[in-house]
């Protein structure tokens, strides 16, 4: 973006995000910065959305904004209707209705093509320096602050390893311990330096 465009959209309060300039492109002090969060579903995990999201809510300490994008597939639904413009405390919901490009691959291992929809995310999202993927099935008992603001030491992504989800593959889905196996030697190269 040219700085007459960022100027002009500083103008009208709205933020603007470039990678190229640091953490996210707006401060150079990250804990000014909005936490940016995103999930990619498909549209039947929309109700476990408001969920998270309320938990964040809960959770949040530190006063700083929250941006949760919501990329989703499937159908409108009154599950959608229900978080459009939802807010808690300084949570707002985004909704990205976008279409799965992976649908065409049908399963792999037993897992459908949704579980490969969060790397649609860079695409929708592209504009932001930095973005914090959180599954739909969990809770958030903390703030996110400090996650988000985790330093990456140049690395382009930061990661840890589900060991859960690979020991449930593994012992209650034969059919999926393919792809647990391919995901195993990765795992060390995903959670980075300890």
């Amino acid at each position: 973006m040219r700085p007459e465009e960022d100027a002009a959209l500083g103008q009208l309060g709205i933020p603007v995000v470039n990678p190229e300039r640091g953490h996210g492109g707006l401060a150079s002090d990250p804990s000014a910065l909005p936490i940016v969060v995103a999930n990619a579903v498909d549209a039947s995990f929309l109700p476990l959305v408001e969920i998270v999201a309320t938990s964040i809510a809960a959770s949040a300490t530190s006063g700083r904004p929250v941006d949760y994008h919501v990329l989703y597939d499937g159908p409108d639904s009154p599950a959608a209707a229900r978080l459009v413009g939802w807010r808690a405390g300084p949570v707002a919901i985004h909704l990205h209705r976008v279409v799965n490009p992976f649908t065409g691959l049908g399963r792999i291992s037993g897992y459908p093509p949704s579980t490969l929809f969060r790397l649609a995310i860079e695409d929708v999202l592209a504009d932001c320096g930095r973005v914090l993927y959180l599954d739909t099935d969990l809770l958030v008992r903390a703030d996110l602050g400090e996650l988000f603001d985790t330093p990456l030491d140049g690395a382009a992504i930061g990661a840890a390893p589900d060991i859960g989800a690979i020991e449930n593959t593994l012992l209650r889905r034969p059919e999926g311990a393919r792809l647990a196996l391919w995901l195993v030697p990765l795992l060390p190269r995903c959670a980075g330096p300890r």
